[in-house]
């Protein structure tokens, strides 16, 4: 869709607002972070990484005990502490062991 209508978008740009959006998200992905562990200790490392300022960022929290989760995100297993992963489109990082190194990556 974003190849065919390309031509008219060049030429159009006001009137083709929904389809430069979707270009925005094909150019560049959102980082999604997800953390796993304790349910205190999530959402102590989620209210965290909110203060610091990303629009193109998503944090998803899970605790540890949650079952029945999608296959993308059953993958990011809980480990006896608290872990969490960045990602980039369908790319992750390994399991990040601290708040200090998880922000540090986030940041990159």
């Amino acid at each position: 869709t974003l190849g065919a209508a390309w031509p008219a978008m060049q030429k159009y740009p006001p009137g083709h607002a929904s389809l430069l959006i979707a270009l925005e998200e094909k150019l560049s992905s959102m980082q999604i972070i997800i953390i796993r562990g304790a349910a205190a200790e999530v959402a102590e490392w989620r209210r965290e990484l909110n203060k610091l300022y990303a629009p193109r960022r998503m944090v998803i929290g899970i605790p540890a005990d949650t079952h029945d989760l999608p296959p993308a995100l059953a993958d990011k297993q809980a480990m006896p502490e608290t872990i969490g992963y960045v990602c980039r489109g369908e790319v992750c990082s390994e399991p990040l062991k601290s708040l200090a190194a998880l922000i540090a990556v986030a940041r990159e």
